[in-house]
């Protein structure tokens, strides 16, 4: 008889999950230590379609989160990037100050209480953002992830960005 060999998924401490939100739908690349690549979007429920586009951006987030829920949750560190200020300073403050990003802000903060890692997060120029294409629903740039991924580590956490804890 002929061996089977059980490959076991490895299991990684650390993690970048790039996020984006379109009018059409959000989007979401998770790249871990072992340079996997996990790509997650949708489009917008009926009643999100109309939500400001610092809403959407927001709920990207918390989707991303949900979406790779089993990838994140035994993460050490948790790199968020975004190409949306307001949803960068949701995700450093764990609120909003916009009434009418409550919410959203809300949804995050609990998806992040629940991962319970060191959460850092930086922001990304749009053009250069590799979950712009699953939130628009179009293939994924892995040029652009590798390019991202590669500059981000080599700068590690020298970017302009914040850290939060949620616990």
């Amino acid at each position: 008889s002929h061996g089977v060999e059980k490959v076991l998924p490895r299991k990684a401490a650390n993690a970048t999950l790039f996020t984006d939100a379109a009018h059409f739908g959000w989007g979401a690349v998770l790249v871990d230590e072992h340079h996997d690549v996990y790509v997650a979007g949708d489009t917008w429920k009926v009643a999100q379609r109309a939500f400001s586009s610092n809403a959407k951006e927001t709920l990207a987030i918390a989707n991303a989160l949900a979406a790779f829920k089993a990838r994140v949750m035994d993460l050490s560190l948790l790199r968020i990037v975004v190409d949306n200020t307001t949803a960068q300073s949701i995700v450093t403050r764990g609120a909003s100050r916009s009434d009418n990003l409550a919410d959203v802000a809300a949804a995050v903060t609990d998806a992040l209480k629940r991962i319970n890692a060191e959460i850092h997060v930086s922001y990304v120029k749009s053009k250069d953002n590799p979950a712009d294409e699953p939130s628009r629903g179009l293939p994924v740039s892995f040029e652009k992830i590798l390019r991202e991924e590669t500059t981000r580590l080599g700068a590690a956490d020298s970017r302009k960005g914040g850290r939060a804890r949620f616990c």
